[in-house]
């Protein structure tokens, strides 16, 4: 905007103002006037004095963009206008407490702390909530200092780094698939992890070039260890803030294990979105790690290891083809896209496709006519129409939709967008590393108050603040520390995002492309719609009938009361109020193609099926689909339909035959159970070991009698 003096003020970043000839950007720097300030203050005998800072500047805009920058920096109430009256009493209230220093000794609440993290990005972004942050380098592994005031008597002199995931993994060449087995106790044995730079190849153990293709340019988890373990030494206290699932907690549990004999002082911290308020809020509420959440995700990787590499063995030498595996998550996707393409299959035929002005069906017509009487099904239609019968409207109350969890997340960025379900996930990660979203891996939809306050700052902004109607929605788990649903941790729409990254508003915001806010829009409008009122529809319904045929329309046609479709549109087809007043409606374009009467899985579809089974867990839904597609098994077509290859109905007719029991959809959903109550404490991880090993045992006795074998495995995991 541009004021009556002729300044031009860019809202919360600058003013342009005229300089002789020239017209200059004028903007605050909030991080020189952090470090200017707090000089103003002096530590003596380990009392802080009293300090002043008097700003001089003739645009009060400047002011005002300062005040804010800062409130979003630190803890800041603003500024407040001088009178020159006042001066004095500030000079001597400074030298009064410079000269008699005393009172608490702040010393005392000055500690030095280790802060780790799963992710480098998560690492700079807390670093660089506090100001900005300096720099260790030790080889290529960065650790920033920072100083992080946790009250008013508190400060921790930080240093933060990150693990780059997990430090350590069950080896291979050891016992059971890395598990040993003595007297009927199961220790499994973990070692570092190499990576290789070149190929991706990941090996447990120590290697000084990649075991695959021998590559010197190779990543090995126990350099972060030894950085660890002499940071762990220089530091009051350790906290490990990786991400809090079961696999972040065996972090936490590998980390505590590893430093404890250099540091005693290990604390496990958690929080749900990488915000100041969220972070500060766990380092001043540590916690003691979840053991039995650590031992189910052992039991969980220990099941995948024998399971997995007993299946696969067994596929590999069956086929002759040393590349093929199986998994509990994956064989059952496999198997539901098998099933459906041999239903395609069988019912393949002819289907009619329509567009009545925009809105598109489809009628599946058989697989038992000819040519001739397609010729004369597309003569009536282009003749006369279809006939249009039992037309009815009426009024629906709409609901809004429940805020994404991952399943419903990376079914619509599929639908929607297009993105298999590792970018959808690889995206959502950066989103949440970057502060902009709460934690993408969940399965609940429960909304904290915290979010509900956003949603009402965002409609009030929006002035449709009499749209805001607060939902708590899954509350099956208590507290604010329970998971919650996928959301947005600020009220800004996307394109608020964009300029506030471009005002440099938002800190450090890296490779934040098209993909990314489209995602978060994604996000932001899903997350708001749910904590608006619902929305009155004017829907038709109508038969449309041709020759035998039958077609049933039902859409909405009409909008009569917004609600939440004010942010999250619901396509409308008002063309389809035509067939209100004629008796025959020809449409805009019709065609007979191949088809069948069912419709291929897409990736959408068996991350649902995966939900609805109890089948995996949200972090692994990604994963398990793309195990399908490496291993040869299914692809997925540019609209995301997963489309099983030769060779995965070979491996899927098989396993069904023999190992329906072990990796089938029930045996998988009772190992699930089972994970499940070893992290409540229901069930012994050794007693939980015991039953998968009598699995192992099963697999195992097809290898000794393969050419006997006949029948499928069936092994009762005794789950209630």
């Amino acid at each position: 905007m541009i004021d009556k003096k002729g300044k031009i003020v860019i809202e919360n970043y600058c003013i342009i103002v005229k300089h002789g000839d020239r017209l200059i950007v004028v903007k605050p720097d909030p991080y020189t006037y952090i470090q200017a300030s707090g000089r103003s203050s002096r530590l003596y005998n380990g009392c802080k004095t009293f300090g002043l800072s008097i700003v001089f500047e003739k645009h009060k805009e400047l002011i005002d963009i300062l005040e804010n920058r800062l409130k979003r920096l630190v803890n800041f109430d603003g500024f407040k206008d001088l009178d020159i009256e006042d001066i004095q009493g500030y000079i001597d209230k400074i030298i009064d407490t410079r000269n008699k220093a005393s009172g608490n000794d702040v010393r005392s609440g000055i500690s030095t702390a280790l802060i780790v993290v799963e992710s480098p990005t998560k690492a700079k972004i807390i670093a660089s909530m506090f100001g900005k942050p300096a720099k260790r380098i030790f080889n290529d592994i960065i650790v920033y200092e920072t100083i992080i005031p946790i009250d008013i008597d508190r400060v921790y002199v930080a240093m933060i780094t990150a693990t780059l995931g997990h430090i350590v993994d069950l080896v291979v060449d050891e016992g059971l698939y890395g598990v040993k087995i003595d007297h009927g106790k199961y220790i499994p044995i973990y070692d570092f992890i190499t990576r290789c730079r070149n190929c991706g190849y990941q090996n447990v153990g120590i290697y000084d070039s990649c075991p695959y293709c021998n590559s010197l340019n190779i990543f090995v988890s126990s350099s972060i260890y030894n950085v660890l373990k002499k940071l762990a030494l220089e530091v009051d206290k350790i906290f490990i803030a990786s991400d809090p699932d079961t696999e972040g907690e065996k972090i936490a549990f590998d980390i505590k294990m590893l430093l404890s004999p250099f540091n005693r002082n290990i604390y496990r911290i958690e929080f749900r979105e990488v915000t100041k308020k969220a972070f500060l809020e766990a380092i001043r509420n540590p916690k003691n790690i979840n053991v039995k959440r650590v031992e189910a995700q052992i039991t969980r990787r220990v099941a995948d290891r024998w399971i997995g590499f007993e299946v696969s063995l067994w596929l590999q030498n069956h086929f002759n083809k040393p590349w093929l595996g199986a998994g509990r998550v994956q064989t059952p996707i496999l198997i539901w896209s098998v099933d459906r393409y041999k239903e395609y299959k069988e019912k393949l035929g002819y289907v009619l496709k329509f567009d009545l002005n925009g809105y598109k069906g489809r009628l599946y017509l058989g697989n038992d006519i000819d040519r001739e009487y397609i010729e004369k099904l597309m003569t009536i239609i282009n003749e006369r129409g279809f006939e249009i019968d039992n037309v009815k409207i009426y009024e629906k109350i709409v609901s809004p939709p429940p805020p994404y969890t991952t399943d419903t997340l990376l079914s619509d960025a599929s639908i929607f967008f297009g993105f298999t379900a590792s970018k959808a996930m690889a995206i959502a990660q950066s989103l949440f590393e970057l502060g902009l979203i709460t934690y993408h891996r969940t399965d609940s939809t429960r909304v904290s108050s915290t979010g509900i306050a956003i949603a009402k700052e965002t409609l009030s902004k929006m002035g449709i603040q009499q749209l805001f109607i607060p939902r708590s929605w899954d509350m099956g788990l208590k507290g604010e520390n329970a998971h919650e649903a996928i959301r947005p941790t600020n009220p800004f729409t996307s394109n608020e995002l964009i300029e506030k990254v471009i005002k440099g508003e938002m800190g450090i915001i890296a490779n934040l492309s098209g993909d990314h806010v489209r995602l978060y829009d994604l996000i932001f409008r899903r997350f708001i719609a749910s904590q608006m009122s619902h929305a009155k529809v004017l829907y038709l319904k109508a038969i449309l009938r041709v020759d035998r045929y039958i077609i049933d329309v039902e859409a909405p046609i009409e909008i009569i009361e917004e609600g939440f479709t004010r942010v999250y549109r619901i396509q409308m087809f008002p063309q389809l109020k035509e067939l209100l007043n004629v008796k025959f409606i020809k449409p805009s374009s019709i065609s007979i193609v191949r088809g069948s009467d069912k419709g291929l899985y897409r990736v959408a579809d068996l991350v649902r099926m995966l939900k609805e089974n109890g089948i995996g867990r949200p972090s692994t839904y990604a994963k398990a689909i793309d195990n399908n597609i490496r291993h040869g098994y299914m692809i997925l077509s540019k609209k995301k339909i997963a489309i099983p290859t030769k060779l995965g109905i070979e491996v899927a007719d098989i396993v069904r035959k023999y190992f329906d029991g072990v990796v089938g959809v029930n045996a998988t959903r009772d190992l699930e159970k089972l994970i499940d109550y070893v992290e409540e404490g229901q069930i012994d991880i050794h007693n939980a070991f015991s039953r998968i090993k009598d699995v192992i045992d099963a697999i195992q006795t097809i290898f000794d009698i393969q050419s006997q074998a006949s029948s499928n495995i069936s092994v009762d995991l005794a789950i209630a």
